[in-house]
């Protein structure tokens, strides 16, 4: 398994790196909507990778893959950015997310209409309830790290719908504020409906080739801190 040859795990380890691991309520939360039998099956759905070199955990950086992709290549990602520091959990949307038509794989929530082809507006209720039930996951997700982590140390990356996903959670997370999150590709806030009113300050990062877009995530996010 080419995984258990890498670093990266579902399990953790008893290096001097895993001090700070993923406590097991976490562990429960993130194969609580699978069946999960093997190794291989809990690889399937999550990928935890210790900070390099022996360094302690002192960051979690939690990383979500676009629509239709998996968790494997930003696994990978995390190993090529070997920050210092810091730990990286790779989640595959299967966790809690949707599938998507054709054999596509799977996604965070639902984006498009699969009879048009179409984007779904942002105020549709399918769109909506899919989202809505991905961050609630995350929220909780958070909620079980952070009997290990302090808010300020957990960072998001996420891409496409998982950029989407992490800025949602940022916005909703009612704890102390998160480290932030790079949200990359995304295509604007969730909803204008979600609730925001109890939204901490975690710094986010827009990275995309939209200005236009840019500029209204950011007056949308600033708007929502109030």
């Amino acid at each position: 398994n080419a995984a258990a040859h890498d670093g990266a795990s579902t399990e953790t380890t008893t290096s001097p790196s895993s001090a700070r691991a993923i406590p097991k309520e976490a562990k429960e939360w993130l194969l609580s909507n699978n069946s999960v039998k093997t190794k291989r099956d809990r690889q399937n759905l999550y990928l935890f990778r210790n900070a390099p070199n022996g360094c302690k955990n002192t960051n979690l950086l939690i990383l979500l893959h676009g629509a239709g992709d998996s968790h494997r290549p930003f696994d990978k990602l995390a190993q090529t950015m070997s920050l210092s520091h810091t730990a990286t959990l790779s989640i595959h949307s299967r966790v809690c997310g949707i599938e998507l038509p054709f054999g596509l794989g799977m996604s965070w929530f639902q984006e498009l209409d699969y009879n048009s082809g179409n984007a779904l507006p942002r105020h549709d209720s399918t769109r909506q309830t899919t989202l809505q039930n991905a961050v609630q996951y995350m929220v909780e997700l958070l909620q079980r790290l952070c009997h290990v982590w302090v808010p300020e140390c957990i960072f998001f990356l996420g891409y496409g719908a998982g950029a989407t996903a992490a800025l949602e959670t940022c916005r909703l997370w009612t704890g102390p504020n998160l480290g932030g999150a790079i949200c990359v590709g995304m295509d604007g806030l969730g909803s204008r409906t979600m609730p925001s009113t109890t939204m901490t300050g975690s710094p986010i990062l827009f990275l995309s080739e939209n200005s236009n877009l840019m500029k209204e995530c950011k007056s949308e996010y600033e708007s929502c801190r109030g």
